[in-house]
């Protein structure tokens, strides 16, 4: 009868200590699960160079790039279009934030991919060895100051069909561009959007720009060519908006703009202020 009775308690202990460990292991797998689900991710690093882009969310769907950490030598950067943002969870990046890149002086070139529809103000002034730039189809709005400074040579906006404003002072001082064409999606140049762009030669305003706002391209010391669409309507003279003032290698010769529109009759107006073109003797 003992015998009976210590196996029966040692059977009960073993699955008593059975259940217990099912029990605990249940416990330990949802704590697991518990804790998964609470991790967010609030950083991104770029395997190639390692930069670190610092995001916070917006939405549901989508994040901003706040902030950027990357090497000190010279490097491209191509900010990532999704970024995870807990375990199992990933977002859209769909704007670059306030000075995010702020006088980030190595980035070389920078690629914004398909998503990015907002670049806020000053996001990438002050790269001053930022030579290129490439922008996405998405893009709507450049604020204000965006690109103030930098050594972009080049621009390209013809891809970026959604976009209908340049900000004021965007690329303000980039010395470096020499040719600017803006394409008819884009409406307005607001106002120094292109100040001081001392390198710049050649503006070419295709039709459907109507806007050009004051002081957009004063002090482009090195314009000898300007090309004016005929949906060009600016209502104010161009000693008002001061729009080209500055440009003294500009000669009325080197203006092209429709007749009969207003884009010539401000074009007639620039007489003012412009050299008259060297006659030049066979």
């Amino acid at each position: 009868m003992k015998k009976i009775l210590a196996l029966t308690l040692a059977l009960l202990t073993v699955a008593a200590i059975s259940s217990c460990k099912k029990e605990d292991e249940a416990d330990l797998n949802s704590l697991d699960e518990f804790l998964k689900q609470d991790i967010t991710y609030s950083s991104y690093e770029d395997p190639n160079t390692h930069g670190i882009f610092y995001f916070e969310s917006i939405d549901s769907d989508s994040v901003k790039i706040t902030d950027y950490s990357g090497p000190v030598a010279m490097h491209n950067v191509t900010i990532p279009a999704v970024v995870k943002t807990g375990e199992d969870t990933t977002k859209n990046v769909t704007t670059i934030a306030k000075k995010a890149f702020h006088a980030v002086s190595s980035i070389e070139s920078l690629t914004i991919p398909e998503g990015i529809t907002t670049i806020e103000e000053y996001a990438f002034a002050q790269c001053v060895q930022m030579t290129s730039v490439s922008l996405p189809s998405t893009l709507e709005t450049i604020e204000k100051g965006a690109f103030l400074q930098c050594g972009i040579t080049s621009l390209n906006f013809s891809t970026s069909q959604k976009l209908s404003k340049i900000g004021e002072y965007s690329f303000s001082k980039c010395n470096n561009l020499e040719e600017i064409t803006i394409p008819g999606n884009i409406k307005t140049v607001g106002m120094a959007a292109f100040f001081e762009c001392t390198g710049v030669k050649k503006v070419v305003l295709e039709e459907g720009v109507t806007l050009v706002e004051e002081l957009a391209f004063q002090g482009c010391t090195a314009l000898a060519e300007l090309e004016l669409p005929s949906t060009f309507a600016n209502t104010t003279s161009p000693i008002e908006d001061l729009a080209f003032l500055g440009s003294d290698v500009l000669y009325y010769e080197n203006i092209k703009a429709p007749e009969d529109t207003k884009a010539y009759e401000y074009k007639e107006a620039m007489k003012a202020y412009l050299q008259d073109a060297p006659v030049v003797n066979d």
